[in-house]
């Protein structure tokens, strides 16, 4: 994923530096069709759904069942809680980076590549060490400061004066973004019942992809009146803060 991250805005470059965008949009079309070429060869044996009431009331005791079991785990609870925190102000990196290097450093198409080319190596780098490594004592350590690693860098982010200073954050934040992303999935995989573990990684997702749409919506039209930097450094703080939170709360 970090790999094709680094590559991607390297090629996408050279692409609009040499081609116009329909060119560009007509190599995703491509890129599609030899997608759905591969996926022609896979079978899947046909599933049996039954529509009746009996079973409609078992699903919905099944997804209950789930969720009071989420909120029942303390570890659980507390990982989902940070997680949500996460997705939601790690939206100014994720969504408004570009918006930022266009009004700090001028959106011109090696800025942009570049930005990319950071991000991706820093969590190459980080995704590697984390393979060597194999295995944390305390993942839930490691994820409180990975988080808090990134919330720095979001703070600094906006302040920067130049844009390779800019580009050493957005390094950190690809850094720390393999370590929170590989110690949530080990947290879920040691810690929740085999038999809810589906059902635990379907909410962890819902929830991820919830605070991210949510900060979309609320920072997107914000950008438009306060500035960047402050949207930035705010959001950075607060992250800070709710990594500190975890970071306590794991050691009672």
């Amino acid at each position: 994923m970090s790999l094709s991250t680094i590559i991607s805005p390297v090629v996408g470059g050279l692409i609009l530096a040499n081609f116009n965008l329909y060119w560009a949009l007509m190599i995703d079309v491509f890129m599609a069709a030899i997608e759905l070429l591969c996926m022609i060869k896979i079978t899947l044996n046909p599933v049996q759904v039954s529509h009746n009431n009996e079973s409609i009331k078992q699903n919905e005791q099944a997804l209950l069942a789930g969720l009071k079991y989420l909120f029942s785990n303390l570890k659980l609870r507390r990982l989902f809680t940070i997680n949500a925190f996460s997705y939601l102000l790690m939206t100014p990196a994720s969504v408004l980076s570009l918006l930022l290097i266009q009004r700090q450093f001028g959106a011109n198409v090696t800025n942009l590549t570049l930005q990319e080319i950071m991000w991706g190596g820093g969590s190459i780098i980080s995704g590697l060490l984390v393979a060597k490594k194999k295995e944390f004592k305390d993942n839930e350590r490691v994820l409180g400061m990975a988080v808090g690693g990134f919330s720095i860098a979001m703070i600094t982010m906006g302040f920067m004066p130049t844009m390779w200073l800019y580009l050493l954050t957005m390094f950190l934040a690809g850094w720390s973004f393999s370590y929170i992303m590989t110690t949530q999935a080990v947290i879920i995989q040691t810690t929740a019942a085999p038999e809810f573990m589906g059902r635990t990684f379907s909410a962890y997702q819902m929830i991820g992809s919830l605070m991210l749409l949510i900060g979309t919506l609320g920072m997107g039209p914000l950008a438009d009146v306060v500035p960047l930097v402050w949207i930035f450094a705010v959001s950075g703080l607060i992250l800070l803060t709710a990594a500190g939170w975890y970071l306590r709360a794991i050691k009672r």
